[in-house]
């Protein structure tokens, strides 16, 4: 499992994937993008975050189980398994 701190102590958690990419910066802003073209384009998760809310700007169909814990500060997903 790969785990990254977030600003106001939210933290995100999922399976470890090369294709995955996130990018975070102060203003609370965060892009989790599933880097591989295998559905057709580059997909990305936008969201925003403050202290007490989260606020999804784009959830693309790639990601599965999208899961926030609000009380625990924790955000966790899967992306769709392509079978190989």
């Amino acid at each position: 499992m790969t785990e990254v701190n977030l600003i106001h102590g939210w933290v995100l958690t999922y399976q470890d994937n090369a294709d995955i990419v996130v990018a975070v910066n102060q203003a609370g802003n965060v892009a989790i993008t599933y880097a591989t073209k295998a559905f057709g384009e580059v997909q990305t998760l936008l969201f925003t975050i403050t202290e007490d809310k989260i606020a999804i700007l784009n959830l693309p169909f790639v990601f599965e189980n999208l899961t926030i814990l609000a009380d625990k500060k924790e955000i966790t997903f899967d992306v769709i398994s392509i079978p190989g």
